[in-house]
């Protein structure tokens, strides 16, 4: 049975965890990001765009409603194929124009220039996105064959850290996009081991390993330590959803134990309380 000391322990570090993730919210840049920006590919890298992230992006933003299935597709358009973009959609205009590309429909579409596409303002291409479109029609629009393909897949799913992530093994996913995908090193924090830096030692200005890593990291000074008046306000007011009473303030200041010995009487003291149970009777209704 975990002892009630460290239990309160562990629910002040589950919140200061929570705040690490608020700060480590920023994304990293990645390889192909940086190959479109630079708007200049070498065929191998355009049909790994492609395929990486070309592909997946029309299968999530578009294939719903330009998709391969007639029953579905509108306007005529199928943009999950090579022969739907030649054939382009019921306007007759093609979505790659050959004198100026950038004027092409599809990319005035996807900016929202005189088009809007996809409709909803939530599904809309970010400009990354929009980026990468761009480059790989300036690059020629190239689809790779079933052996490219192939190749590609095989080369991206046999190798775990590239510059665009880690690849997580999951259960099959509604499509390979989702069941192959990567993450970047900042969306898979939860999942790694904790690193214990330093014990735990009540005599050092740095007393967690968690405020040890805002100083380091994040260049965050912690809070001067809490005194003993301090302490059991905190500590009542979470386990209890009270203040202390002035003897009960009393008692803790004039305890003679050592700080950690008289707080973690305190702390057993306030979950054998009925109202520690009517606290978190309020959590669960």
């Amino acid at each position: 049975m975990l002892h009630p000391y460290r239990f309160v322990l562990m629910r002040l570090r589950v919140l200061a965890v929570l705040g690490v993730a608020v700060l480590l919210g920023s994304a990293t840049a990645h390889h192909l990001g940086h190959a479109a920006s630079a708007r200049t590919l070498e065929p191998s890298d355009e049909l790994r765009l492609f395929m990486l992230k070309i592909r997946p992006m029309l299968e999530q933003r578009c294939g719903a409603c330009h998709g391969s299935d007639p029953a579905t597709r509108q306007a005529e358009l199928n943009l999950l194929s090579q022969a739907g973009w030649q054939a382009g959609g019921e306007s007759g205009e093609p979505l790659i124009a050959d004198d100026d590309v950038a004027r092409s429909l599809i990319l005035r579409a996807v900016r929202w220039d005189d088009l809007e596409m996809p409709p909803k303002a939530n599904d809309r291409l970010s400009e990354q996105e929009i980026t990468w479109l761009e480059t790989w029609i300036e690059a020629g629009a190239r689809w790779p064959d079933d052996g490219e393909t192939a190749a590609i897949l095989a080369a991206e799913r046999s190798t775990v850290e590239t510059d665009d992530g880690r690849l997580v093994a999951t259960r099959p996913g509604l499509s390979d996009h989702w069941t192959y995908r990567r993450y970047s090193s900042e969306q898979l924090w939860a999942f790694e081991p904790l690193d214990a830096t330093h014990v735990w030692d009540w005599s050092s200005p740095i007393i967690h390993p968690i405020d040890d890593y805002f100083r380091r990291t994040e260049s965050i000074q912690p809070a001067p330590r809490a005194d003993r008046r301090t302490l059991i306000r905190r500590v009542t007011y979470d386990l209890l959803g009270l203040p202390p009473t002035p003897d009960e303030i009393d008692e803790f200041l004039t305890d003679p134990a050592d700080d950690r010995t008289a707080f973690g009487t305190l702390v057993d003291r306030l979950l054998a309380s009925p109202h520690y149970g009517e606290q978190w009777g309020r959590h669960w209704l």
